[in-house]
């Protein structure tokens, strides 16, 4: 008899710890709430929450050609400027799937899903000559989305990179440094409320989630689980 493998965050003792209710969503076990959802809402839009969405999907671009990749997959999008980002929709399958695509350098891409999805690598990879490369980073990397109006003010106690909205204004990227580790930032609002996304690599993600909540104290951070963000992200 076999089962099929179901993948945890690098943190999962410490979602248990804080006492989430887990199930499993597209081969991934998460937090489906720590509290409640109504609770969770209510604090993200007061303070600030942290989830862990560690199971989107997450793709490395890089090469000189990187716009046949935007060509072939996206049907032409134009290319974002360095810096900044673009969200898009493509079908899969019978899906409309949301997808983040940041430009983090003259020649490199950072591509996240919204959820995970089966196979979403062959769909997204792209077989043409030229210099291009397409990385599957989902399984080296954790994520961390915190959300809500006191984000700003939290996360700049951790990293030096100026994030205030005139520097550092939605659908913008950056790779710096964050709690004295290489981490890549994206703002992603949800409409009025702010939203940043930190991608950490997987051995530095228990300690990084671990300063955020230490420097969370003081500005309430609770964090959210599956249920909650959904509802929050329309």
């Amino acid at each position: 008899m076999t089962t099929k493998p179901i993948a945890l965050s690098s943190i999962q003792d410490s979602h248990l710890k804080l006492g989430a209710v887990m199930e499993e969503n597209n081969g991934y076990l998460v937090p489906l709430h720590y509290s409640s959802k109504d609770v969770e809402v209510k604090q993200a839009y007061q303070s600030v929450g942290i989830v862990d969405v560690s199971f989107v999907d997450k793709f490395n671009i890089t090469g000189k050609d990187i716009e046949i990749f935007l060509n072939k997959v996206f049907a032409g999008l134009a290319m974002p400027n360095v810096g900044t980002a673009k969200s898009v929709e493509v079908g899969y399958g019978t899906d409309t799937i949301k997808v983040n695509i940041a430009r983090l350098a003259i020649d490199e891409l950072h591509v996240s899903t919204k959820n995970h999805y089966d196979d979403f690598s062959e769909f997204i990879n792209v077989s043409e000559n030229g210099c291009l490369h397409v990385t599957d980073i989902t399984s080296g990397l954790s994520v961390f989305r915190v959300i809500g109006p006191s984000s700003v003010k939290l996360l700049s106690c951790l990293t030096e990179f100026d994030l205030s909205p005139l520097k550092f204004p939605d659908m913008s990227c950056t790779r710096t440094r964050f709690a004295d580790v290489q981490a890549v930032i994206l703002r992603t609002d949800f409409e009025e409320l702010p939203v940043f996304e930190l991608y950490v690599t997987r051995e530095y993600a228990q300690y990084v989630w671990d300063s955020i909540f230490y420097v969370g104290k003081k500005f309430d951070l609770t964090p959210i689980g599956i249920e909650a963000m959904n509802e929050l992200s329309g």
